[in-house]
């Protein structure tokens, strides 16, 4: 059971009951909202126990919640984890595997398209690559979801954890820093 290797640095017994019973009586919902997400069992035991961690560190204010906000804020959490985690894994992955059906980002007839957009989707998936290495991280991060993992506005403002308006805002900033680079590039 994963409370025989963890201790409790400076907890008392009533804390460490607390978060016992708490893990037994939540670890099936949580770890059924990970699998759904992640996929991988191994991996969701993992975000599951991590969860727990991170509700220890907050007992104080976990342990005055009322059992329903208590439930939503668990799931929550473990949601929220699990995207974190699939994100993170899913900008690895196209750093390195992305596969290209060819060499050009194809534009749409969107007449919605500005004129910064067309030229980030007009240069090479490698271009676009190092590109993106000279944007500051949140950029980078930004633009990755948006065009290497075609993640919409709502997807990107979940997995960052940032509001719709400010998805698109970073977006609108990362698109002119991309734009002024492409041109100093060319």
């Amino acid at each position: 059971m994963f409370f025989s290797t963890i201790t409790l640095n400076n907890k008392d017994d009533i804390d460490r009951d607390f978060i016992k019973n708490l893990y037994k009586e939540y670890y099936f919902i949580m770890k059924k909202q990970v699998i759904n997400i992640v996929k991988n069992e191994t991996v969701a035991d993992d975000i599951v126990h991590d969860a727990v961690i991170k509700f220890m560190v907050h007992i104080d204010t976990i342990r005055i919640l009322k059992k329903q906000i208590l439930l939503a804020y668990i799931i929550i959490t473990v949601k929220r984890m699990s995207y974190n985690y699939l994100n993170s894994r899913y900008i690895k992955d196209c750093l390195y595997t992305a596969e290209i059906k060819d060499s050009y980002i194809e534009i749409t007839e969107d007449k919605n398209v500005n004129i910064e957009e067309y030229v980030v989707m007009k240069i090479s998936m490698e271009e676009l690559k190092i590109l993106l290495m000279r944007l500051p991280q949140r950029y980078q991060e930004i633009l990755k979801f948006k065009y290497l993992l075609n993640m919409n506005d709502k997807e990107i403002s979940e997995a960052l954890d940032i509001s719709l308006s400010g998805v698109r805002v970073y977006l609108k900033r990362a698109r002119e820093q991309a734009y002024i680079i492409a041109l100093e590039w060319k």
